[in-house]
Parts: C-alpha cells; sequence; structure tokens
C-alpha cells in the first residue's frame, strides 16, 4: 500500500531574472504570483502568469519556467503542494456531472478574494501537529472544490513508480551517503532488482540522486536565505563548486545568480 503525500506550502523569492530548464512537476501544484512574473515555456505559446494571477500545473508535466522579478523588486509565489491526500479526498465530493479531470499540462487563473482567502488559510496552518495536519489538509480540499468550481479538476495517482520512489527518499534526507545498495536497503529489495525496476522506467539510481539533490537546492536558493556553500552541504555536496557546477548544467545558471541583483544577473540566465 503506497503513503499518499501530504499538502505543503512554501514561499518562493529571488532577486535575479532566471530561466530554469527542463523543470518536472513532481506533485499537482498551484503557484499564485505576489510580485514579479512567471512564464512557461513550450513548444506550444509561451503562458505569462502575471501579479495576482496563478497556474495550476499538473504531475509529470515539463517545463522551461523563466521568472523575473519587477525592478527594483523581487520574484515572489506561495507554492501550493496537493498532495495525492487532498485530492483524493476532494474528489470524494464531487458529483459524477463535475468537470472531469483537468487535461493540459497547466490551467492559468486570476485568483479572486474567495480563493485567495481560502490559500491563506492553507498557509497560516501548521503541519508539525496531528490536528495541524489535519486541518491543513481540510483547508487542501477547500481550495481543490473552488477549483473545481472554477473547471479544474485533478487526479491523484493510485500507484507511485519506482523513480518517485526514490525521489521522495532523497528529498527528505539528501546530505544522506545514498548509493543503489542504500536504497534498496530502504526499499527491502536486492541492488539487482532496484536496477532491474529503474532500467524498466529507463532511469537510474545515480541520476535520480543527483536530480533530487538539486531540486531541493533549488528550492533552499528560492525560500531560505541560507549561503550557497551551506545549501551544498545540506544537499549532499562536499563543495561549493561542486554543487554549482552541477546546478549549472542541470538549470543552466549558477546558485549565486539567485542571490544577485536584477541589474548584476542581466540577461545571463537566459541563455
Amino acid at each position: 500500500m503506497e503513503m499518499l503525500t501530504a499538502p505543503s506550502t512554501c514561499r518562493i523569492s529571488a532577486h535575479a531574472r532566471h530561466c530554469a530548464r527542463k523543470v518536472t512537476v513532481r506533485d499537482h501544484a498551484l503557484i499564485w504570483i505576489h510580485s514579479g512574473t512567471k512564464t512557461l515555456l513550450s513548444a506550444r505559446d509561451p503562458q505569462r502568469i502575471r501579479r495576482g494571477d496563478a497556474v495550476v500545473m499538473l504531475q509529470g508535466s515539463l517545463w522551461d519556467v523563466l521568472n523575473e522579478p519587477q525592478p527594483d523588486t523581487r520574484y515572489e509565489a506561495t507554492v501550493l503542494q496537493f498532495g495525492e491526500q487532498a485530492i483524493s479526498y476532494a474528489n470524494r465530493y464531487l458529483s459524477p456531472w463535475a468537470p472531469k479531470p483537468t487535461e493540459p499540462n497547466c490551467h492559468a487563473l486570476h485568483v479572486d478574494d474567495e480563493l485567495a482567502q481560502a490559500i491563506k488559510r492553507v498557509e497560516a496552518t501548521s503541519s508539525r501537529s496531528e490536528t495541524g495536519g489535519v486541518l491543513r489538509m481540510h483547508r487542501t480540499v477547500e481550495v481543490l472544490l473552488l477549483l473545481a468550481e472554477r473547471g479544474i479538476r485533478l487526479e491523484s495517482r493510485s500507484q507511485i513508480g519506482w523513480p518517485d520512489r526514490i525521489r521522495r527518499a532523497v528529498v527528505q534526507h539528501p546530505h544522506a551517503q545514498w548509493t543503489t545498495d542504500a536504497l534498496s536497503a530502504l526499499f527491502h529489495v536486492s541492488s539487482s532488482t532496484l536496477r532491474r525496476r529503474l532500467a524498466e522506467s529507463g532511469a537510474s539510481a545515480s541520476n535520480l540522486i543527483r536530480n533530487a539533490r538539486l531540486e531541493v537546492g533549488l528550492l533552499l536558493l528560492q525560500t531560505t536565505e541560507s549561503p550557497v556553500g551551506e545549501i551544498a552541504q545540506r544537499c549532499g555536496y562536499l563543495s561549493h563548486s561542486s554543487f554549482t557546477a552541477a546546478f549549472r548544467l542541470r538549470y543552466g545558471f549558477s546558485p549565486s545568480e539567485l542571490r544577485d541583483s536584477p541589474q548584476q544577473a542581466g540577461l545571463s540566465a537566459l541563455a
């Protein structure tokens, strides 16, 4: 039996214009823009989300994401990851005649006062205690039902694949000494079995570990003021330089560019 993920929220912030390449949306999420703009780049027309608007991004979709601060301000946004638990619960309340699950990979919408207050209630709820976690889940269900009224309905996955299992393990403890043997011990399978199951999904443990650590690094750069060197250590890298090199290769810009002013960063992030 798979453990259903719970809702989570965070505030992301960046000084500099930056374009993160090939960002995979791991869980259905709503991103509400407070300052600056977000542009989702795809083969079709780019989708631009401005201050006061939001975008619902579907699990498994892949994007190049451009975040742009306005002059003399940061880019700031709230991210609400719904989690399978809340989505499954919300769908119990939707009648068979409710809108079918959303088909596009993303859906932009204006955040009216009713939806804004619902999102703020989720943000204001601590999930540390058992009661707080249940309350946050129910408040997230409220947001999901409001989205369904606006024609956006989500579905949770019934099964979690091996790549996502490994990613979830690594992001919980990105600094740990993750290896194929360590992961196989965690999941109570042999190393050869784990390699075979990952190969069936076209993945490898080393790539999954590296990408999960870098995803945590990107999140920490956007949600904390911690020095880059400290973030590198928290993500399992032995040095600032090795983290920077891997991060630049993955996303197309260096970690320090998120900490520079827009004037310093210029247009270098959109190479």
